[in-house]
């Protein structure tokens, strides 16, 4: 999977890249490449790093419970503003 994502990262920088040094007479063709990769970079790339991601996550550190209000209170009752 990692592998998957940082391939597509690089098609999509590639893209990009394609189309803002491109040489040519019609300036939409430079305008399709970059904008091509702009939506594989976000449209791709991006759900598949967050796909990715979230596993390495715990959401409990998320969560509001009793004992992370209480370490909250404590950690702001330390400060001394």
């Amino acid at each position: 999977m990692r592998w998957i994502v940082i391939i597509v990262l690089l098609i999509a920088l590639g893209l990009i890249g394609y189309g803002l040094f491109f040489q040519s007479d019609d300036p939409s063709e430079r305008d399709f490449y970059a904008g091509l990769g702009t939506a594989v970079f976000f449209l791709v790339f991006m759900p598949l790093l967050l796909f990715y991601r979230r596993k390495k996550i715990s959401i409990s550190r998320f969560m509001l419970t009793k004992e992370s209000i209480k370490k909250m209170q404590e950690h702001s009752s330390d400060k001394n503003l």
